[in-house]
């Protein structure tokens, strides 16, 4: 999984280049790219209320293994203008089976984290999936699977503004996260500001 997330983590990083690093009212659409798009926002709709307002863990590991197919597919059409051009940031950890859905960070991350507090879909790096559900020690809920994502660094501090603000604590830094686990030491000179 190591090897993978690190392979991905080019690619993320290269598309995240190629951004403009600013935020503005419109920035929701900036960083939600419509080639990317994993589903249409009615079908998204439509598997939400499937799962009472949360992506099951099949459609998470979906939709970010086809945003990861896109991606390099484009990136690959575009070689020439994406070589060399990577962003630096932090690595993302959102939990769907944390999820309130209360909006709070989508506003104090400037519409980076979208209502879900889902990351938007361009930085997606990988969906982990825990082989054995279980329980979170503190807060006794559900762990089966996460979404790795990629922030840039000019956004590492809106986000944290974010992950600040988000009562169920479903988004957290990998780095920081204590359910990371062996991930975490696999990923150690990723995780952080990656050069």
């Amino acid at each position: 999984m190591a090897n993978l997330i690190t392979r991905r983590l080019v690619s993320v990083r290269q598309w995240c280049a190629r951004h403009p690093l600013y935020l503005s009212s419109d920035f929701d659409d900036s960083w939600r790219t419509d080639a990317l798009r994993p589903v249409s926002a009615e079908e998204l709709e439509r598997r939400l209320d499937g799962h009472g307002g949360l992506l099951g863990e099949d459609d998470c590991a979906e939709l970010v293994e086809l945003v990861n197919a896109r991606r390099e597919n484009l990136l690959n059409c575009h070689h020439s203008s994406t070589v060399g051009r990577v962003s630096r940031g932090r690595l993302l950890v959102y939990v769907p089976d944390w999820n309130l859905c209360d909006g709070a960070s989508e506003h104090a991350s400037y519409g980076f984290l979208d209502h879900h507090n889902m990351p938007p879909w361009d930085t997606w790096v990988a969906y982990v999936s825990v082989p054995m559900p279980v329980s979170h020690s503190v807060r006794r809920w559900r762990l089966s699977g996460y979404l790795l994502s990629w922030v840039p660094d000019a956004l590492v501090s809106f986000v944290g503004q974010g992950i600040y603000i988000n009562p169920e604590q479903c988004i957290e830094w990998f780095d920081r996260w204590d359910d990371a686990g062996e991930l975490r030491e696999l990923l150690a000179d990723v995780a952080v500001g990656w050069p």
